[in-house]
């Protein structure tokens, strides 16, 4: 199909015959995500009472929508990649965002740390060079206790430099984790943390050890990078009135964080009362929620 083809379908997108509508609709869903600026043109160009306006928002939202179900089923099958997962969720949430500018300024700051980085160092000398240039360098910190709802997206995050415990953790985590720094996400319902894990040479492991990874201690981000230990996590537990189930203690998978970004922005869909996101986005939860074959 030809660019004057796709022109000329745009243009039959206010035809009051329903029959035509959806002939029209189907053709250009058919195209996909390459024609969503051509889209966007005309949805600037239109009168904003005109019908074809409203079908145009709402074919651009469903293309958009496809395209992100797509990709996130491709990557549940892949290797997930945490900040791959991450800019299919924030294409999804931010369309207009190119995910080269996001990559670009979370390169810069990837390079900045890097520099200051050497084999030599240990663990905790590692998070003292990530703290000192998040936070004391760069200034990032973590929004206001009335602002955490708002689901900061990591493009958000980055321009801003404020976050919520979970944009923040997930900035630091990414840039960790493109380091070879070995950091990970952990499983602590109500706040977002990490942990520092070490692989335990296989003659200090019990006879019963099915993993051979030790945690060397938590890491919270939103407060700057704080270190934490068992006990602190364990209190924080019991305040919440928790059990202390040992699977909060541990680190989670990547799938596991995307997870709680879709809940994130769901939360945020359902106080805004907007119902149709609020249903895509528990159809994409579904989609990582589901058990492999």
């Amino acid at each position: 199909m030809s660019q004057s083809d796709i022109h000329a379908l745009i243009k039959l997108l206010d035809d009051p015959n329903e029959d035509v509508f959806q002939a029209v609709q189907t053709a250009l869903e058919e195209k996909g995500e390459s024609i969503i600026h051509t889209l966007e043109d005309h949805y600037m160009l239109i009168d904003a009472d005109n019908l074809a306006t409203q079908r145009l928002a709402h074919l651009i939202e469903k293309i958009q929508y496809t395209s992100s179900y797509e990709q996130l089923k491709s990557w549940k099958q892949d290797d997930q990649n945490l900040l791959e997962g991450i800019l299919i969720l924030n294409k999804y949430h931010q369309r207009n965002i190119p995910s080269e500018e996001i990559t670009y300024q979370f390169s810069r700051i990837r390079q900045d740390i890097w520099l200051e980085l050497n084999d030599r160092l240990t663990p905790l000398e590692n998070i003292k060079v990530l703290n000192h240039i998040l936070f004391k360098l760069l200034g990032f910190t973590g929004v206001s206790n009335e602002l955490t709802t708002a689901p900061h997206s990591l493009h958000d995050t980055l321009v801003t430099k404020t976050g919520t415990p979970l944009s923040i953790g997930t900035l630091y985590l990414l840039l960790a984790q493109s380091l070879d720094i070995p950091i990970y996400g952990v499983n602590l319902p109500g706040h977002f943390i990490l942990c520092y894990v070490e692989e335990m040479p296989e003659w200090l492991l019990p006879d019963d050890a099915t993993d051979n990874r030790e945690i060397l201690f938590y890491i919270n981000p939103y407060a700057g990078g704080t270190i934490l230990d068992h006990e602190e996590v364990e209190q924080f537990i019991l305040n919440q009135h928790l059990p202390l189930d040992p699977h909060f203690f541990d680190a989670c998978s990547n799938r596991d964080i995307l997870i709680r970004h879709l809940n994130a922005f769901s939360h945020h869909n359902i106080a805004l009362n907007q119902a149709d996101k609020v249903r895509q986005l528990q159809v994409l939860l579904s989609l990582l929620l589901e058990l492999e074959d």
